[in-house]
């Protein structure tokens, strides 16, 4: 009886060590309204986000090769920023706004590009 307990104290200690990870507070995502615009869409649970980065990656596939040296090279595939957006106090836990347009509060922290639809 005592080795059982011993064993399943082992597994629970190892089982709470490995199965820590960051808490997740919301979910965002892109949408298309009626009219075929892009729409922010996020919803989160206590604090609300401050705002939202929308980027893409430098290269449409991952040009890891295996020798690659983050410390020597820096990212491999480095993001690339398409715009920012600073949030307003809102009341609900969901929000949605515009891409080319936001409203609702939203505003964007820089002009706003023109998006190419071949990019993903």
């Amino acid at each position: 009886m005592r080795r059982l307990a011993g064993l399943l104290l082992v597994g629970l200690i190892a089982f709470g060590a490995t199965g820590c990870t960051v808490p997740m507070n919301g979910i965002t995502g892109v949408s298309v309204d009626q009219d075929g615009n892009l729409v922010i869409v996020l919803a989160w649970c206590g604090r609300q986000p401050d705002g939202v980065s929308v980027y893409h990656d430098k290269y449409p596939e991952d040009p890891t090769p295996e020798t690659y040296d983050p410390d020597a090279s820096g990212p491999a595939n480095p993001p690339i920023d398409d715009a920012s957006y600073l949030a307003p106090r809102v009341a609900d836990e969901t929000a949605s706004f515009r891409l080319d347009a936001p409203g609702n509060g939203w505003r964007a922290e820089q002009q706003i590009p023109s998006f190419d639809p071949a990019t993903t």
